[in-house]
Formats: C-alpha cells, structure tokens, sequence
C-alpha cells in the first residue's frame, strides 16, 4: 500500500476536470460529483467549498472577501470559469432578476427549450445526465438477441 506522500498530487483544477464533463450544447462544465442544493462541492484544503468557487481559485486565485462567485450561465452545477464572475450580492441579485425576465420573454415567444443534457432534482439532490436517445412512450424497445436455451442435466 503506498503513502499519501508517495501518489502525485493531482491538481485542484486536474480534481475539477474528472469530477465535471462538458455539455457541448451549452458550453457548462458541469459537476458530476457531492453537491448540494443544485451546487457541487469539493474538499479543498480539508474543508468542503463549493465546486464553482474552486473552479474560480484554480483559474484566478483567491476570491477578494465579500464578493460571490456568480453564474452567467444561470446553472448551478456549471464550474466552466468562463461562465462564472465574481460580483457582490447586489449584483448577483440584479442579474438574476435579468436572467428572469429574459426567460419570461422568452417563454411568451415559444422558444425551444429542448437541450442534450437533462437535469433532474429529486429531494434536494441534482442528477445530470446525457440524452442518449428520446421515444415516444408505449414504443417497445428492439427485442434483445434470443439466447439458446439453457441445457440441464437429466436425472439418471
């Protein structure tokens, strides 16, 4: 069994890479891994920060005392840097209320709101996945490959 000292240390952003993958639509890295309340966390440091904030260290270095990490993207589970800020809540605030109208706008119009990536929050918990591919409901799979009967023994 080999020492903590002996494996290489991965870097925080090498961390965030493997715990993350790319939703090629939208352009979000998004987190796979713990998280809570739709924001992923990471252990930095022997304290647990959140994902997004971590991204935003290993990018920039430090956040300056009193600002957040915010999302242009407005998707908690997104730790691209370059869909992140950092802003005061003031301005956390506002661009929300932004991002909202924006989509009532865009809800009256009828804008498509299909994507690849599905995201799911069932009891406080967010699942991210990959469509892989959509049927319509009551559609029966292709049936499987028949496999040849199993042979038995005979009693003697």
């Amino acid at each position: 069994m080999s020492s903590p000292s002996s494996s290489p240390k991965r870097s925080l952003q090498q961390r965030l890479d493997e715990k993350s993958i790319l939703d090629p639509k939208t352009g979000c890295r998004l987190w796979t891994s713990a998280s809570t309340y739709r924001y992923g966390l990471i252990n930095v440091g022997g304290r647990s920060i959140a994902a997004h904030r971590a991204a935003w260290i290993a990018k920039h270095g430090p956040i300056a005392p009193g600002l957040h990490v915010c999302h242009r993207c407005d998707t908690p589970a997104c730790i691209n840097p370059e869909h992140l800020f950092a802003g005061t809540q003031k301005q956390n605030m506002r661009d929300k209320a932004i991002k909202m109208r924006r989509r009532r706008e865009a809800t009256k119009r009828g804008a498509d709101s299909t994507a690849d990536i599905l995201r799911l929050e069932i009891m406080g918990r967010e699942i991210v996945a990959q469509i892989l591919a959509v049927r319509p409901v009551g559609q029966v799979s292709p049936p499987l490959p028949a496999e040849p009967p199993k042979q038995t023994l005979a009693d003697d």
